[in-house]
This record gives structure tokens, C-alpha cells and sequence, in this order.
């Protein structure tokens, strides 16, 4: 993880490109409010408006590390989001 950070300074030194980098966190319980804790697949998906619509970015993590319910992913480093993702 530390690489991908020192290549991507790299190339905002280099290139003066700031990539569209996003860290999404979350909370999984159970039904009885107990915080889940260990490593669950899942995937992350941008779409075109709030109720379904087109997908535009997709990212599949094969095994995300969840602690007493709270996750926490970098998201746009290894699939980078298209040019048409708003940010703004």
C-alpha cells in the first residue's frame, strides 16, 4: 500500500495529474446490532443516478478485513475512476 501512495505522489509531481481517489467506510452488523468481524468479499459500484441506472466504475474486493463491524476501503487506485465520474 505504501508503494501505490509513493507512485502516486510521483506522478502529481511529475505529471501535475491529481488522481480522483475516494476512501469509503462502512458499518456491517447483525440483526441484533452486533458489529461482524472478518474478512467478507464485496463490491463497490458508481452509477449513473441514486435508483439503479447505468454503472459507471466497478471495483470487486475479493477479501475486505472488517473489525467489530467497521470497514474502511481505498477505492480508485487499482481501477481509477472513468473521466465521466463527477466528483464535484
Amino acid at each position: 500500500m505504501k508503494r501505490l501512495i509513493v507512485v502516486f505522489v510521483c506522478l502529481i509531481l511529475i505529471l501535475g495529474v491529481i488522481p480522483k481517489l475516494m476512501n469509503y467506510q462502512g458499518k456491517l452488523t447483525t440483526e441484533e446490532g452486533i458489529g461482524y468481524t472478518g474478512l467478507l468479499p464485496m463490491n463497490f459500484r458508481i452509477y449513473t443516478s441514486e435508483s439503479g441506472g447505468e454503472a459507471l466504475w466497478e471495483k470487486n474486493r475479493a477479501a475486505v478485513d472488517v473489525s467489530q463491524g467497521l470497514f474502511s476501503v481505498p477505492l480508485g487506485i487499482v481501477n481509477p475512476f472513468p473521466s465521466n465520474v463527477d466528483f464535484s
